[in-house]
């Protein structure tokens, strides 16, 4: 595996093992305790999916410099460990997120769902690979009635997951609907853009994750929510695997809901509380967000 030069700006971020392993675990959900004794083995058998993109997300704020995708392709944990271990304090202008309310991360931002967004997400939800995860639930809805409901009065709010560099360019949809703003609750959808076998664009592993989360800033910051839920199928879990019962809880299941591929699957109702996503967010990459 290549190497990643990294400019010497400073003191190391981590000086041991031991601090780079702080900075994992409180970083990282459920973080393996037993990583040290494992690090000959690929990332992407030590953690879930999930967890694999958060620690993306991560180090973008400690080694700018190293591929997004290299923590994928058969990175080891020795190799992780190695890479923070050389890292510096990235310069200011990498960690500027802007003020409080601009809702930038370090790779990504919000903008409104424009026309040219529908397109992309039309082909993904219908794809057949995709077409029983998402809303479309296997069925076909003409261009104009998918159009509708993407922009129905149920929606609370909404925005594409965008690089920052390159704004026109969609990573997926950020959604939040049937809001209860009485009771201080809302529920959270998101959806990558664009169909399967046209290929992950290079370079985004982590980003649709970081707009996730600052999605959901957004919605602690403007309306007073108690919690957010989230509706799962049992076969979508994977994505949370990891966030489950460490950030988020399950607060019910609905016992073979739904039906796919000649089987009954439970649906999952997971809840995620203000104050659990204030203690994550006041310790992962301070200042992403504009906090003071």
């Amino acid at each position: 595996m290549a190497t990643t030069e990294i400019d010497d700006q400073g003191d190391p971020l981590f000086d041991s093992m031991e601090s780079v392993l702080d900075a994992l675990r409180v970083r990282v959900p459920a973080f393996p305790a037993d990583f040290e004794r494992r690090l000959d083995e690929r990332l992407s058998d030590l953690l879930s999916h999930a967890q694999l993109q958060v620690l993306v997300m991560a180090c973008q704020g400690f080694v700018p410099d190293v591929s997004r995708d290299a923590l994928l392709e058969g990175a080891t944990g020795r190799d992780l460990v190695s890479w923070l271990r050389r890292a510096v304090a990235p310069t200011d202008a990498h960690l500027d997120s802007g003020p409080r309310g601009t809702y930038r991360g370090t790779s990504t931002t919000l903008r409104p769902v424009a026309e040219v967004d529908v397109a992309g997400l039309y082909l993904s939800a219908l794809h057949p690979a995709n077409a029983h995860r998402w809303r479309c639930r296997g069925e076909a809805p003409p261009p104009d009635a998918f159009r509708r409901a993407l922009f129905s009065e149920s929606v609370l709010a909404q925005f594409m997951v965008v690089p920052r560099d390159d704004q026109g360019h969609g990573i997926g949809l950020v959604n939040a609907y049937s809001a209860d703003l009485t009771s201080g609750n809302c529920y959270l959808a998101f959806q990558r853009s664009g169909p399967p076998g046209t290929g992950r664009a290079r370079g985004t592993s982590g980003m649709m994750i970081e707009g996730i989360a600052l999605f959901i800033e957004y919605l602690f910051d403007h309306f007073d929510l108690h919690k957010i839920y989230a509706e799962l199928p049992e076969y979508n879990l994977g994505l949370l695997d990891g966030l489950v019962g460490t950030l988020f809880v399950e607060e019910g299941r609905l016992v073979g809901h739904y039906r796919y591929a000649e089987r009954r699957w439970d649906l999952h109702i997971l809840a995620l509380y203000r104050p659990a996503w204030e203690e994550l967010i006041q310790r992962f990459r301070p200042g992403w967000d504009g906090r003071d």
